[in-house]
């Protein structure tokens, strides 16, 4: 379970794309673009506990000739509303994949604790179209969409949010989460071939 707070979060996205997080030393090889592939992956994880939390599922993912796409969802098995909103400009939300050198959780954990995480590679279409809130025990269900290409090889993690609760945070959340929104990195990775 990956939860971020949203100023960590968008701290690290924006350095990272503008290049101003990267570490210093050789440049990293650059590998060729990953060929058009599907994979089925039925992922299922979850922030919070018990009755109270918000369930992520991502059913596949695609490289296509002209970018990615997934297919996921996210259920509010919660009793409060949450605005799906973006993170910070130029981002308009943080649904969208990051591209990792490993399926290792470490590498997640570890990347995290350094303010080192790849650079967001935000969905830019979503059908249906996301919605700006999701109620309590609602369901978003759909394909999220971007152009681009993705490295060979590399370990593709979904990224979903940010979750921004209308009044204040579900209790079985703030145990674990003291951050005001929510940002998730799947735990789950998919190497790209």
């Amino acid at each position: 379970m990956r939860r971020f707070p949203l100023p960590l979060l968008a701290l690290v996205l924006l350095l990272v794309a503008a290049g101003c997080g990267a570490a210093t030393g050789p440049a990293p090889e650059v590998s060729r673009p990953a060929k058009a592939q599907t994979a089925e992956l039925g992922w299922v994880e979850s922030a919070g506990s018990g009755q109270s939390k918000l369930v992520f599922r991502v059913r596949s993912f695609a490289v296509t000739e002209h970018g990615w796409s997934s297919s996921l969802s996210v259920t509010n098995d919660t009793d409060a509303t949450f605005t799906i909103a973006g993170i910070a400009p130029p981002f308009t939300h943080a649904f969208g994949v990051m591209v990792f050198a490993t399926g290792s959780h470490d590498e997640l954990e570890q990347r995290n604790a350094q303010v080192t995480l790849p650079s967001l590679r935000e969905a830019t279409h979503f059908a249906p179209a996301l919605p700006g809130t999701l109620r309590p025990h609602a369901t978003w269900s759909g394909t999220v969409f971007a152009t681009g290409a993705l490295p060979s090889g590399g370990w593709v993690r979904v990224v979903f949010g940010a979750f921004d609760p209308t009044k204040e945070m579900p209790e079985s959340l703030v145990a674990s989460w003291a951050a005001k929104d929510l940002i998730w990195i799947t735990d789950h990775a998919h190497r790209l071939s």
